[in-house]
This record gives C-alpha cells, structure tokens and sequence, in this order.
C-alpha cells in the first residue's frame, strides 16, 4: 500500500499547533460566560464496561456509542435517520449508481492520549474496509458489504482482500464500486465499522488495537483520556476530551464526556445532579422536576400464539376481532398500531410506516369480521376452551388487555384469561413455552424492517416466501422497490406468523433541561455529544 507523505508525523509542525489549539480551548473555556453553554462536562452512566473499540470489530453498544463520539465516518447519520456528509466533504455517484467518489475534509487529524498525530487521508478509509475482509481479523462484518464489487469473491476465499474495490485515489479522494445498485449504501457508511483505521498505529499497538486508552486512536471530536475498568471496583469509568485538531470544519462545544461504568438507577442519579441523561423504556414527567425528554416509536407490542395450544381458526377469529377493536385511550408512550414495523424506522430518513402505510391491515380485518349467532359464540366457546393471554406486568397497558378480553367474549364467545406476571416469571414461561396467547414485545437494536422480520424468522414463524422477499429487498437498486418488498413481506408474516399487532411503543432519552443539542440515534441508542450545551 502506498502511504502518503502527509500521514507522517510532522512532530514540530504538529506539536506547535496541538499547543495552540489547547491553549485556545483553554482561553476561551475560562473566558465564556455560564450563559453560552459551552465547555461542560457531561456525566452519563452505562452499566457494562465497553468490549473493544476497534470500529472494525466492536458489536456492543456501549463499545459503539463511544465510537460514535471518537470517530467519524464518510457519512453520519441525523436523528431522522437521514445519511449526511461527515468526514467527507461531498459525495458524487457515478450515473449507473455503481461508482461513488468521496472528496475528504483536508483538515482532520487523529489523535491519541499517548501522543499520536498525523492527518486522516482516505488510505484510513480503504485500510479499514479490507480489514473487514481480511478473516485475520475476525470481523463480523464483511456480509453487511456484500454490495461492494469483489466482496462476495473475498468471502468464498476466490479473490484476496487487496481486491476490495475500494480505493484511495489520492490523500482526500477515495473511490468505492458496487457489485450492483444498492439504494441503501449511504447509510451503510454511517455504521461504526466503517469508520477509518491508521494503519501505522494500528501496527504499532501489536494487537491491543481498542482494548486501552493509549492503544486507541481517534480521528473524532473526541479521544479517550482515561479508561478505568475492574470488576471488582466500584470507580470504573471512560473518558473523553475534545480533540483540539478537529474543531477547524465543525465546533464542537463540551470540553468532555465522562462515562461512569456502574449499575444505578439512572433517574435518581439524574435527579442528584450525579448524571445528565439516560436512556429509559418509560417516562413519567410528574416523577422529575430537572428532566424532560424525547421520546421514540421503536417498539411493537402484539399478541403471538402457541400453535400447539390455539386452534388455527379460532386465532384467525382473534386476529380480526383484535385489529378491528377500538382500544380507546391508550398511555402516552402507546399508540395504536396495526403493523410489525414501527413508526421510527426509517430508510434513508423517511418513516417506513408513511411510506407504506398502516390501515391496509386494519382495513383486511375489518372485511373479515362477521357478526356471529349466539349458537356460533357457542361453537366457538367450546372449539377455544379456556385460553390464557399471558403478560409481564411492566407492560404499560395491562388494563386495557381486560377490556379487550370483554371484546372477545361478547363478540366471538371465547373467553381469554388474563395471566399477569413478573418479568422473571414471564421469561421462564417464555422459555418453557407454558402459554396459550403472548403478549409480545419486538424491539430489535437496528434501524431497520429486516431486523423486525428476522425475530419471526429466529422463531420459525417467517415464511419463505417473505424471507426471499426480505433477501429481494436488501438488494433492490430504488428505495421505491424496496418498500414495497417490504410491505409485501409484512403483509406476508402477518399472514402466516401467528402473530397479532396491537400497539407501538416509544423508548426514551431523559435529560436535564439546562440542556440543548443532543442527538440521540433511536435503536442503536447513540448519544452524540458534539453539539451538546449546557445553560
């Protein structure tokens, strides 16, 4: 590989700026006034120490959100869900859409707390994606880039990683070929293993590469200072410092963020002052006095049915009966929902549910539904037997499972026992499989439908037909084909899944309300700190 002049340590050059910079920040954090909100510390907690910070490699989510804060990637992802520039300056795609080109920002450095500097050139780009390729390396990655020309070889071992074809055309230009049009390839180069790597360094830390402070190299806003972990100590925390380098293209305006690796109850912690925010399942604004929120929709709640326990026709009954209900008032962290896929997936920054639609399931119900004979309630009472719909009682809308067990009673003749239990005693029922109808949450940790499909797929509910579906859409060349594929496998699962939407459900980032700027990426629960004030 050849390795451009300007990647080398310019140690006097270098230094003397670094000097400035540091000497500039530190100015200007004593000079600004509280009101600006400007060089704060923040405080979060996460509960589990972070497993490797090698972007190429890192699968948790604590180890991502960190990356997220100390790397920047071509592209970057908005709280839409939209991809838009980061280390690149602009994109252009060639007319056949196989070929994109990205021009660099020229002023973006890394940095680590033990002393390394040189300039992010596009080599860091393409070193880094044939890492992904490399089984050396052990990347779990390489199938989520199986759109890039060359890949599909590499993997079945017919072609090296060297033939990637992704390529450094100069120190700020970096070229990338598809295998085919991929309509959903920006937002792959927003993901964390897509994120540069220097080589130089990353040789120099003879395998250690992520698992240090010293032995990471950051080419963000922020580099880790200090990294304290021991399982049998109660003070493990990870810290980040503003990257004095890096603020020429875009400010950035804490002086650092400081993770406190501990188990708490992070509500209490942010009511003392001892955190700024936290990322919750529920909110209630009348328990707080210094937090407010942002809130969601990233989950589905629905029914699902043991086959062995529920007659097939007495569940299509159901299945009606429910959708066609009206559930009334619901908490504010539900809404009404009649689809698997929730409203916050987006593809490529627009909501999946407005694209395709929500009542097309209500409306199919709704032709189904007959009005029955008492001698057919009758029928159906003795066909259906006791069945019991069992539910953690942390679900947020218990009560209203009660008056939908009335619905069923008077308008089909079955009668549903409401089992309400703990979340322990749910999970063992779960796993032994004691149950006759399940009230089920979907809440899977990515931005998209496959990652819905792919929990009905792990319990062999899927089908084939929405699984080829699923497979067809990945690799759809328009954003318009693979809606519509989508929709097509949704409807599809819904059909054969066993499986009963009843409502979407919100996830939530609290904060102090001195607050301003976060960015907080729903499902890969990202907080991005960059722009975050403190007033």
């Amino acid at each position: 590989m050849t390795f451009s002049k300007n990647s080398v340590k310019l140690k006097n050059m270098k230094s003397m700026k670094r000097f400035l910079s540091i000497l500039l920040i530190l100015l200007l954090f004593v000079s600004c006034s509280q009101s600006d909100g400007l060089g704060y510390t923040f405080k979060t907690d996460i509960s589990d120490n972070p497993k490797n910070l090698d972007p190429q490699l890192a699968t948790d989510i604590y180890s991502k959100n960190i990356i997220k804060n100390t790397f920047r990637g071509l592209l970057k992802l908005t709280e839409t869900g939209a991809a838009v520039p980061d280390c690149a300056e602009s994109f252009e795609m060639s007319p056949d859409s196989l070929v994109y080109t990205f021009t660099l920002f020229p002023d973006i450095y890394w940095m680590s707390q033990s002393g390394y500097e040189a300039n992010l050139t596009a080599y860091d780009f393409e070193y880094a994606f044939k890492r992904i390729f490399d089984t050396s390396n052990a990347s779990p990655y390489a199938d989520e880039l199986i759109c890039i020309k060359n890949a599909a070889e590499i993997i079945q071992g017919i072609k090296s990683p060297d033939e990637l074809a992704v390529k450094a055309l100069s120190d700020t230009v970096l070229e990338i070929t598809l295998e085919y049009p991929y309509w959903n390839f920006t937002e792959l180069l927003t993901e964390t293993y897509t994120m540069p790597c220097n080589e130089t360094f990353f040789k120099s830390t003879k395998g250690r590469y992520g698992l240090h402070f010293e032995t990471t190299c950051s080419n963000g806003y922020f580099y880790i200072s200090d990294w304290n972990y021991d399982p049998y100590w109660n003070n493990n925390y990870l810290t980040l410092i503003k990257n004095p380098l890096n603020v020429t293209n875009s400010p950035v305006a804490p002086y650092s963020v400081k993770y406190n690796i501990r188990d708490v109850n992070e509500s209490i912690a942010l009511e003392a002052g001892e955190s700024d925010l936290y990322i919750a399942d529920n909110y209630n604004e009348k328990l707080f006095s210094r937090a407010t929120y942002k809130q969601f929709q990233t989950k589905t709640y629905g029914i699902s049915a043991n086959e062995a326990s529920v007659d097939e026709g007495i569940f299509k009954q159901i299945y009606n009966a429910v959708l066609a209900c009206d559930l009334g008032e619901l908490p504010t962290q539900l809404q009404r929902g009649y689809g698997i896929i929730p409203p916050a997936v987006t593809l490529t920054g627009k909501s999946f549910r407005e694209m395709s639609g929500d009542n097309v399931f209500y409306n199919s119900a709704l032709k189904n539904i007959t009005e029955l004979t008492d001698e057919e309630k009758q029928q159906n009472a003795e066909a259906a037997g006791d069945i019991r719909l069992t539910v953690s009682d942390d679900f947020p809308a218990v009560n209203k499972l009660y008056d939908l067990a009335d619905y069923l009673l008077k308008n089909l003749g079955i009668t549903i026992f409401i089992e309400s239990v703990s979340k322990a005693e749910y999970d063992l029922i779960v796993a032994e499989n004691r149950y006759d109808l399940l009230m089920t949450e979907l809440s899977p940790a990515e931005n998209s439908p496959e990652s819905f499909f792919e929990v009905f797929a792990l319990n062999g509910r899927s089908s084939a037909i929405a699984e080829g579906m699923v497979e067809a859409a990945f690799k759809a060349s328009t954003l318009g084909e693979a809606v519509k594929l989508y929709s097509q496998a949704e409807t599809a699962i819904l059909q054969n899944a066993w499986f009963i939407p009843l409502c979407y459900g919100c996830e939530y980032l609290v904060y102090d309300r001195s607050l301003d700027g976060i960015i907080f990426i729903p499902f890969s629960d990202e907080i991005i700190f960059k722009d975050v004030k403190r007033f």
